[in-house]
Formats: structure tokens, sequence, C-alpha cells
């Protein structure tokens, strides 16, 4: 039988930003690697395993200034038991404004892992001007579709589970013809396990910079 024997845990966040009548949101994403003693009977490499786990969820009251966001959002990534998290944030509208204040509130390290996501309605992601620009719809999928697939899982005492469970039976709902009343946790969860996806090895979209390191530039979601 197979036991564990070392795990590498990071920490990744999505930031939903929204108008006055919206709800901000912050989603922290833990993604776990496992080693296990076992080896793969091919490559001889010790075998490895992935586990995505939905840490923290907060749905910011609303009337909240972008400048108390900052500050809660800082709040939350300086604990010394998520640092240093790596925060995807809504760059949509007003949201390039929030990534400042943020750049300003946090230190060096928290500032390296900032990526600003403009949420479109296209059909590709692309980078573009420092900004990643992401398909709504892509988002949306991504969190749904490892559910489906048990790859994501969220934590036993998570506090804003229910709400984030009525969220997506809304989405269900919505994709019938009637509109969600919010999605704003799902889509802060959407960008976390985006981020994550991107920075432990999924496909960057065609114009990161980085998108060489990882490869072909196809889109990221079909990885």
């Amino acid at each position: 039988m197979s036991s564990i024997t070392a795990v590498e845990r990071d920490y990744y966040g999505g930031l939903d930003l929204g108008q006055k009548r919206d709800y901000s949101a912050l989603a922290v994403l833990e993604r776990a690697r496992v080693w296990t003693n076992e080896r793969d009977p091919v490559t001889y490499a010790w075998r490895t395993m992935t586990r995505y786990s939905l840490r923290y969820v907060e749905r910011i009251p609303l009337g909240t200034d972008y400048v108390e966001v900052a500050r809660r959002v800082y709040g939350v990534a300086s604990r010394r038991e998520i640092a240093p998290l790596r925060l995807a944030v809504d760059a949509t509208g007003v949201g390039l404004a929030v990534v400042d204040l943020l750049r300003r509130s946090g230190d060096a390290g928290f500032r390296s892992g900032l990526a600003p996501v403009v949420i479109t309605g296209g059909s590709r992601a692309r980078y573009e001007k420092e900004s990643y620009y992401v398909p709504r719809k892509d988002l949306l999928d991504l969190p749904v579709v490892m559910l489906e697939r048990k790859q994501l899982v969220f934590a036993g005492d998570l506090a804003g589970r229910k709400a984030l469970e009525g969220e997506l039976l809304g989405m269900g709902v919505a994709a019938a013809g009637s509109a969600a009343a919010h999605d704003d946790l799902v889509m802060a969860l959407a960008l976390a396990v985006w981020r994550a996806r991107v920075h432990a090895g999924g496909v960057a979209p065609a114009g990161d910079p980085a998108s060489g390191a990882w490869g072909t530039g196809r889109h990221w979601m079909r990885g």
C-alpha cells in the first residue's frame, strides 16, 4: 500500500470586484502536490498527485469602498499559513485601480504574484499590456468541470460554503434560461483556480511573456 512521503503546498487567490449593487468576493485555493513511496513502472519516478482544496471564501459587504477591500484582501494574503498568496484580480472596469491599491498595500512578494484579469465576452484568452484577457464563460466553466471530475474539494468547515453552493446551483438555472442572482463567489473561485492552473504549468494565453516556458500558447482551458 502506498503512503505519502512529502507534500508541497501553494496558495492562490481570486478577487472578484463588484460595482455599487454587486458584491466583491475573495477565494483562497490550496494546491497540494503529494509524493508517494510508489514508483511509476515506466519512468521509475516517484508517483505524485495534485489536490485542489478551497480553504477560504468571503463575500465582502455591499458598500465597502475599494480602499477597504484592498486592505482586507492584503490582510488575508499576509496570513502566515498561506503566504505567499498568488492573486488573480478582476481588472475589468475599475479593477485596475484596485490592482494599483493592492500593489501599494503589499510587500514585494505579494506584488510579484498579482495577476490582473480582464473578463471578456470573447472566445480566446490572451495577454496584452501586462493584463490577462480571459473569456467569462471559460472562467466560470473551469471550477464546475473540476468539481465534476472530483479534482476540487471544499474544506468541510468552510465558512460561506452554503452560499457558494447556492451560486453553483444558480448557474445551472441561468444556463437553462433564467438569470442567476449572484455569481461573485463562483467568479472569485474561478479566478483562483485559473491562477493556480497557469502558475503550476497550465498553458499560458497567447502573448504571455512566460508562454515560451509553458509551451505552445494554446488556450489554457484545454490542457
